[in-house]
């Protein structure tokens, strides 16, 4: 009986370690070059709590660096009037640094 509580108990170890590995695992680099052009595009904005992104297009480049490119129906950003407008934006960023190379925001 002992032994069986054992092997249950180590079961359920195993089980919640592999679905708890991802939140230990580093995020791919490319991810922490589109966060920093987020956030980046969101302390440009004039409200950046309104700021809502979808997915980029996204293209690696030579010397370790990522393209992004939001179209109008994948940024979303308030203008001064307060209505929420579709924006252009494309930023490059350094896929090991964060580090922003180039940006522009229509």
């Amino acid at each position: 009986m002992n032994a069986l509580k054992i092997t249950g108990y180590c079961l359920v170890a195993l089980v919640v370690g592999f679905f708890s590995l991802p939140l230990f695992i580093d995020k791919p680099a490319e991810q922490f070059a589109q966060q920093a052009c987020e956030e980046r595009i969101r302390l440009l904005s004039k409200n950046p709590e309104t700021v809502r992104f979808g997915t980029p297009a996204h293209q690696q480049m030579d010397k370790g660096r990522d393209r992004f490119a939001w179209i109008p129906s994948s940024l979303q950003m308030q203008n001064g009037f307060g209505a929420m407008m579709g924006a252009t934006a494309t930023c490059i960023a350094d896929r090991k640094s964060g580090a922003i190379v180039e940006m522009t925001i229509d």
